[in-house]
């Protein structure tokens, strides 16, 4: 979980709530227009829940429109992947691969397209939407590789996509490690349909926070990994217009030995340039996840570690 401490704090009360009231009350006194935290949508979705308590018509039988509208609050809409037309745009995809179509899509619009793909059934038989996902995880990652400067840059992203089921919300997760693709189902996750599980309201408002910073980070750390790449560009562009040796036109050495050395030279110079590059994009990023802020508990930590 990537929570900040007072989202934690209000979340450890709303955990030990066991009425609509109790909830209610846990959330009265946030700030509706606090920009610095999530409580603002703690307090949203926790009084929109205990309204549909009272109502009690969360225990009932509905279709795909109410679970939506009802659930987080979007109408039925026709979203098209634009990773698969950038894809197919590049000639990474064949031309006849068809357009691939979800019931929501979270969008980056400044060119890292689409960011997070979900998929919303009433009913148990989802698996061709599993696999759908799964694919556009791949898809995801073989167009975001197109944007790094090497392709061992994609292990800091992680793939994202949910399936909703009723209530019941799962997240699974696509990473290349070391050329391998590895696939794990993160976190599966319920609304509780009855007010006395404040612990269940608690463990899904965490985990629906985290999901939206896991995307976040793959947004900041792939604009990261290509600042990195242009910082790098102008210095290098620097130092190669004052080159350091220099040879007459008439010199024996001017093309028998600048012709011998020149690709050996550049070889090496593009191998420690990419040595350079990947350590600074390894130490900022560290730097970029060491953050006091929040009380971080990774799934990624979990469930990718080499090591656990």
């Amino acid at each position: 979980m990537t929570l900040k401490h007072e989202e934690y704090d209000i979340l450890n009360i709303i955990s030990n709530c066991n009425t609509k009231n109790d909830l209610y009350q846990s959330v009265e006194k946030i700030d509706p227009f606090c920009n610095d935290s999530e409580l603002p949508y703690i307090k949203l979705a926790v009084q929109k829940l205990c309204n549909l308590w009272h109502r009690n018509i969360l225990t009932g039988d509905h279709n795909e429109d109410w679970y939506r509208v009802n659930r987080y609050e979007t109408k039925r809409s026709e979203c098209h992947s634009l990773i698969i037309k950038s894809l197919r745009k590049m000639g990474l995809l064949d031309a006849n691969t068809k357009d691939i179509r979800l019931d929501f899509i979270f969008t980056n619009s400044s060119g890292l397209n689409d960011a997070l793909y979900c998929e919303d059934k009433p009913y148990e038989r989802a698996s061709k939407d599993n696999e759908k996902t799964r694919n556009l995880r791949e898809q995801a990652l073989n167009y975001w590789v197109s944007l790094l400067p090497y392709n061992e840059c994609i292990e800091h992203i992680t793939a994202v996509t949910c399936q909703f089921n009723k209530l019941t919300l799962q997240i699974a997760a696509t990473k290349y490690i070391a050329g391998v693709t590895v696939r794990s189902a993160l976190r599966e996750v319920r609304i509780p349909n009855k007010d006395q599980e404040g612990a269940s309201v608690a463990d899904y408002l965490a985990t629906v926070i985290s999901l939206v910073r896991v995307i976040i980070r793959n947004f900041e750390i792939i604009k990261l990994m290509t600042d990195i790449v242009k910082e790098d560009n102008l210095a290098f562009l620097s130092s190669s217009l004052s080159p350091d040796i220099c040879y007459r036109d008439d010199s024996p050495h001017s093309s028998q030995s600048s012709s011998s050395s020149s690709s050996s030279s550049e070889g090496w110079s593009t191998q420690e340039r990419k040595s350079r590059i990947m350590q600074k994009i390894d130490d900022a990023i560290v730097t970029f996840d060491d953050n006091d802020e929040y009380l971080v508990y990774s799934w990624e930590d979990i469930v990718f570690s080499p090591n656990p």
